[in-house]
């Protein structure tokens, strides 16, 4: 995979293929068949997906989904081949394949592209990761574009994190070396975890506390089903003084369902549905 600035990206990728994400491109309107493409589509039953796949076909294009096959199992048509895997470690099945374009939808995590990305290098020639506002570094801004500065590498997005702390009796990192989600230390008071942070970086922000913030919290089991997050932040430059939250955590029997924040999206598939529409409207009063 060849390396290219952002908006140049964009555009070869579209002339190649990549556009096929959109899905906009009128049935109406007269085109140049494209040459034929071997496209994986990473998802291909959600979201933007089953469009993805409908257009490439209706192009001629050659298609390869990858999935876990939960989600409307059966409803792939019969041309499109398909990948059963598991973005959470099950990617054997995308070994020593290749495709001309892979577009990643179901991504939620920066892991998964990291390690479907060891697995694709070499073996395809346009990589499309369909994301959202959360990659930009500062969201406060308008008019963002793929130009603006992306949030920092090793963050998950909006409200996800990846956080390893650190058991240790060593001090903190050289106040020199910031972290995104800081430096963290976690030692046992008494049958409380505690978890020591600072050393944040400057882009980093809660409620206007940056390099200066501290963090600290504790975890308590008060009770059998009931865990007890405390925290404490402290940051001079921000408030006159630290101060504390408590939530209590109750244990649940229930299941975990994974967090992404496009499950169950209808928007862009519906806007989609609306735009074919509008274009068969308009064809009907043409050819009139």
């Amino acid at each position: 995979m060849t390396s290219t600035t952002r908006r140049n990206f964009i555009k070869v990728s579209a002339a190649a293929g990549g556009a096929l994400s959109l899905g906009v491109v009128s049935k109406t309107r007269a085109v140049e068949k494209p040459k034929p493409l071997r496209i994986l589509i990473l998802g291909g039953t959600g979201f933007t997906g089953p469009f993805q796949v409908q257009y490439a076909l209706e192009r001629g294009h050659k298609v390869t989904v990858f999935n876990r096959g939960k989600t409307h199992p059966g409803e792939l048509p019969k041309e499109v081949e398909q990948l059963i895997g598991d973005r959470n470690g099950q990617l054997d099945a995308l070994k020593n394949r290749k495709w001309d374009v892979a577009i990643d939808n179901p991504t939620s995590v920066p892991v998964w592209v990291r390690d479907v990305g060891q697995i694709l290098k070499g073996n395809v020639d346009r990589y499309v990761f369909i994301s959202t506002i959360s990659v930009y570094g500062d969201t406060s801004k308008a008019n963002l574009d793929e130009t603006a500065p992306l949030f920092g590498e090793g963050l998950t997005g909006w409200a996800v994190e990846n956080r390893r702390p650190v058991w240790t009796n060593r001090a903190h990192l050289d106040p020199r070396v910031r972290v995104w989600n800081g430096d963290s230390r976690a030692h046992w008071d008494g049958d409380a975890l505690v978890v020591d942070t600072t050393n944040f970086s400057p882009k980093s922000d809660f409620m206007g506390s940056h390099e200066n913030l501290r963090l600290t919290e504790k975890f308590t089991r008060v009770g059998p089903e009931i865990l007890n997050y405390e925290f404490t932040v402290d940051d001079p430059t921000t408030w006159t003084a630290p101060w504390t939250a408590m939530i209590p955590l109750r244990a649940k029997n229930e299941l975990i369902f994974e967090y992404a924040c496009h499950e169950g999206n209808e928007a862009i598939p519906d806007m989609l549905r609306g735009h074919r529409f509008e274009e068969r409207e308009a064809s009907k009063t043409r050819s009139k």
